[in-house]
């Protein structure tokens, strides 16, 4: 089958359709990706190492403003923060996305696209090309609760309330706005935004490690938890730089700390805050840096380490712990490397990850962002790696999570899905 994906946003949002389209690739498919990136960055030459065609509509990303990204991904409300997503990162190239993605449309035999992407799901159902979704937050699929399995009648009215708000309140600030889009597709408008408008009514993709999310109280067998989308475990994946192999030797194992995308929202902060927690709390750690910042790489100073993109998969099970925003994918490398976390989340649905992993014994209760200091930092990272009850647990929980193949399940539950059509 010819299969094009259709995403947009950070890595996060963007590396698990990568990874799906290579799995669809080895299960013989014609898979092929379009990326519209929200942080400037340019996938061409993963997708290159992985055979995946790529491209990048518009060709340089959407150029958010330091006020727009911070509006967007530090949000602590989710509802005003899927408004700013919204507004400021798809509406203004919607028409665009639209268009091109109807020409390419045509020629597939099916679409898998980010629920969140309006434009890809009205171009897939005007072109009449099979459409599916995947949704990288389970908090936005109708039937889940806010951070707990569904169990009881007052649970499921709770929940029922809290989706009911989500609804309306989308339908008041996007209706209008993903009505045009609609409009141009000759397509007419249903009630309700979400889900009609967001998601498949063939497959809705859920791509977060079962471990963290049980499937059993999703609403609908449209709703699929796949296991998260990771890069294969591989010993021809790239051998680290050798001045981290001398780091790693030199001294006891590491706690690793990013923040992903959200460095680039304080970076000279994040920087500061973390070399800082490192020398209050007398560990050693690899810091994460943005190319994009000046900052260095691939460089030690004293016992801290600094680093540009690496590949999780080879260096968190060297280390003695992470620290990181909480992002899906970085939270479940972790999970499958069996090493205890800590999240310092930046909006409500890293923070939810953070409770997760507290609540299933692989890491500490998370910190947010706002009042961090590196006082705190330091006496959680401490917490962390010093906990012989962290890492015993983690390491039982990656067992499961190495089982849990959530590229392979995804590609069949794709193919199931499109064989029935």
């Amino acid at each position: 089958m010819k299969v094009l994906l259709q995403t947009f946003g950070t890595r996060g949002d963007i590396l698990p359709f990568i990874f799906l389209g290579e799995g669809l690739l080895r299960n013989g498919h014609d898979a092929s990706l379009i990326v519209t990136s929200t942080d400037g960055a340019d996938y061409s030459s993963l997708c290159h190492q992985l055979n995946l065609p790529v491209s990048h509509v518009p060709a340089h990303g959407i150029l958010l403003t330091p006020t727009q990204r911070k509006s967007v991904y530090q949000s602590s409300n989710p509802i005003s923060g899927l408004k700013r997503a919204l507004d400021d990162a798809i509406a203004p190239v919607a028409e665009q996305l639209f268009t091109y993605s109807a020409t390419r449309f045509s020629a597939a035999d099916a679409v898998i696209s980010h629920a969140t992407l309006y434009p890809a799901r009205a171009a897939a159902l005007a072109s009449g090309t099979a459409h599916i979704t995947v949704t990288l937050n389970p908090l936005e699929v109708p039937g889940i609760g806010p951070t707990v399995e569904i169990s009881d009648i007052l649970g499921r009215f709770a929940d029922f309330l809290t989706w009911k708000t989500r609804q309306i309140a989308v339908d008041l600030f996007a209706k209008r706005t993903v009505s045009t889009i609609w409009a141009q597709a000759g397509l007419s408008s249903p009630g309700h935004v979400v889900p009609k408008m967001f998601l498949s009514d063939i497959l809705n993709l859920i791509p977060v490690g079962c471990i963290l999310w049980k499937s059993k109280s999703l609403s609908s067998p449209v709703h699929r938890v796949t296991g998260a989308l990771l890069p294969s475990l591989s010993d021809s994946d790239p051998e680290l730089p050798y001045r981290m192999e001398d780091f790693f030797r030199t001294g006891p194992p590491p706690v690793f700390m990013t923040f992903g995308s959200m460095q680039r929202l304080h970076p000279e902060e994040m920087l500061l805050l973390s070399c800082e927690a490192a020398k209050q709390g007398k560990f050693r750690a690899i810091v994460q840096t943005s190319p994009d910042t000046g900052f260095p790489h691939a460089v030690s100073d004293g016992d801290v380490f600094y680093v540009h993109q690496v590949n999780y998969s080879r260096i968190f099970p060297r280390c003695s712990g992470i620290v990181s925003h909480g992002g899906v994918g970085t939270v479940n490398e972790a999970l499958r490397a069996g090493i205890p976390s800590l999240v310092v989340a930046f909006n409500y649905e890293q923070y939810a990850w953070g409770q997760k992993l507290a609540e299933y014994g692989a890491g500490c209760s998370p910190l947010r962002y706002r009042g961090l200091t590196a006082e705190n930092l330091a006496s959680r990272v401490t917490e962390l790696i010093s906990s012989r009850l962290l890492a015993r647990r983690s390491k039982e929980l990656a067992r499961r999570a190495r089982a849990d193949n959530g590229v392979k399940k995804a590609v069949q539950y794709v193919e199931e899905a499109l064989s029935r059509i």
